[in-house]
């Protein structure tokens, strides 16, 4: 009998501890969902897609002439205020870390707001390997139903992925982290820096750089830039504002050819992001944007026009910048984005976007 009664009160023990752990996980879910619900207005958001949607949703009392989607490489590249100098009507759904995979639920969201046309930017080797292979941010029903329409096998692989994304604390794991970061580097003493380089501490004015209204300005570490350090200031408007000098690139004279357009990716893009589109109404603009690292790539612009179906393809895969212009080598910044964003708008007045 004791060792029954022992038993049984170690399953109870079992039990409790599973309790509290579930327990604890809705609790931090209620907490973050309030968190992001606070968070996200028409004047701030949190950088992912939930709340990037519901900020376009609040921002676009008139329908917008273009939506930009893309990674940080939208994100931080397109200027909102240089497209509505020019009277275009814009929204920068560029979210950092998100990918082709990632686009299913922006498409949706967009076309529950609607626009006048929709520039999706990718790279051009994105076309040329499987989607899937870049890990999606945040899985949603639409990524699940794609995937499912694209590979059954890979509808089982991201299945796991996409319960866990259920659980907020996940979704927003990074987005916390930075704040963390952020708060503890406030504590963080601070040494005096040359006037030559981007600092919030030296005489370099950022709020007179921004062509926005800022929400905050912070520092992320970079192996990339000459000072180890890029100052990201968020816009209330949906743009991200980069100020960094990028080291000397490495990569010049190396060559990759760019081989086989990958057919899930293909599909997919087909699918659930142009067609959707397409379908109600939207003209759809597949950008290959620029590549600042140096490498050059080779591959049959003409095989890719053959295959993407319903939408204009704009290679601006070689389009030049000076090391003057470029955050990182990822990223343009505060010039190139200015100068990118007027060659965009330019672009777009002449028919070509």
């Amino acid at each position: 009998m004791r060792v029954n009664f022992y038993t049984l009160d170690f399953k109870k023990k079992i039990f409790l501890c599973l309790f509290l752990v579930v327990f604890a996980m809705v609790g931090l879910d209620v907490v973050l969902y309030v968190f992001a619900e606070s968070r996200t207005s028409k004047t701030n958001f949190v950088d992912n897609k939930i709340s990037k949607a519901e900020h376009f949703k609040i921002n676009s009392e008139k329908q917008k002439d273009i939506v930009f989607v893309g990674s940080s490489r939208t994100f931080n590249h397109i200027s909102t205020n240089i497209f509505k100098e020019n009277n275009i009507g814009i929204y920068n759904f560029g979210v950092s870390g998100n990918f082709i995979g990632d686009y299913p639920f922006i498409v949706n969201a967009i076309k529950k707001v609607g626009a006048k046309e929709v520039v999706v930017s990718i790279r051009v080797s994105d076309l040329f390997k499987d989607y899937i292979e870049r890990d999606v941010k945040i899985y949603t029903t639409d990524e699940l139903m794609a995937n499912f329409g694209t590979n059954k096998i890979t509808f089982l692989k991201t299945l796991p992925d996409y319960l866990a994304s259920l659980h907020l604390f996940l979704r927003y794991s990074e987005a916390i982290y930075n704040r963390v970061i952020m708060t503890y580097g406030k504590f963080t003493p601070k040494t005096a820096t040359n006037v030559n380089n981007f600092s919030v501490e030296n005489f370099f004015n950022i709020e007179a750089n921004s062509d926005c209204e800022l929400i905050n300005t912070s520092e992320v570490n970079s192996n990339f830039t000459k000072d180890k350090k890029i100052i990201v200031a968020k816009c209330s408007n949906g743009d991200n504002i980069l100020f960094a000098n990028t080291i000397p690139r490495e990569n010049y004279g190396k060559v990759i050819e760019l081989k086989e357009l990958n057919l899930n990716t293909l599909k997919y893009m087909q699918n659930y992001i142009i067609d959707p589109l397409v379908k109600n109404g939207m003209k759809v603009i597949i950008l290959l944007e620029p590549m600042f690292d140096g490498m050059r790539l080779q591959y049959s612009i003409n095989e890719i026009i053959s295959a993407i179906k319903n939408a204009k393809i704009v290679d601006l895969t070689n389009l030049k910048f000076g090391d003057e212009e470029l955050s990182d080598w990822e990223h343009l910044n505060y010039l190139g984005r200015k100068r990118y964003s007027e060659f965009l708008v330019e672009l777009y007045l002449n028919g070509g976007l």
